[in-house]
């Protein structure tokens, strides 16, 4: 599980392993407005820890997020990722 200190302390790596950059970008992907999903270039580091600029509010997001209704658009904009 996942905590505030968690993702504070994801946040403030100044260069993560590329697996995790690569899931945070999945999920930057996932919680996308679907008519909208950035373009992979705008899904790298520097672009998804301004995602988590308020960690609190973030993980309030993924907290409500409904894995049961992910819109296709952004399942299939994952795909590069599995």
């Amino acid at each position: 599980t996942l905590d505030k200190n968690n993702l504070t302390e994801l946040k403030a790596m100044p260069k993560p392993p590329d697996d995790v950059v690569m899931v945070v970008a999945a999920v930057r992907t996932l919680t996308s407005d679907p008519r909208r999903i950035p373009p992979a270039r705008q899904r790298d580091w520097a672009v998804c820890k301004g995602m988590m600029s308020n960690v609190a509010q973030w993980m309030t997001a993924m907290e409500q997020f409904d894995v049961n209704n992910i819109p296709q658009p952004c399942v299939d904009a994952i795909q590069m990722y599995m």
